[in-house]
C-alpha cells in the first residue's frame, strides 16, 4: 500500500515546501489536533509555497491532511465558497 505522499506526481513547487522532509510534524492526522499536528499547521504558516500548495490540495477533493495550513475540513468550505 502506498503511503499519501506517493499518490501524486512531485511538481516544481513541492521541492521548496516548508514541508519537506519533515518528520516530527503530522501532515495527516487521523483526527484530533495533536502536538505534531500543531507543528504542521506552524510549518505550513511559513512556508514560501503555502498559496501552490492549498490551490493544489482545494483541486483534489480526494487529499486528506494539512495542506497550504488547511485541513480537509477547511478546503472542503473553500470549495464550496467558490461554486
Amino acid at each position: 500500500m502506498s503511503s499519501p505522499l506517493e499518490v501524486f506526481e512531485v511538481l516544481q513547487w513541492m521541492k521548496d515546501a516548508g514541508c519537506k522532509g519533515n518528520t516530527e510534524a503530522d501532515f495527516f492526522p487521523e483526527s484530533g489536533y495533536t502536538k505534531e499536528s500543531q507543528l504542521a499547521y506552524k510549518i505550513c504558516s511559513q512556508c514560501n509555497v503555502k498559496t501552490e500548495c492549498l490551490n493544489y490540495a482545494v483541486d483534489r477533493p480526494e487529499l486528506l491532511g494539512i495542506w497550504g495550513g488547511t485541513s480537509h475540513r477547511q478546503r472542503r468550505h473553500i470549495r464550496m465558497g467558490r461554486k
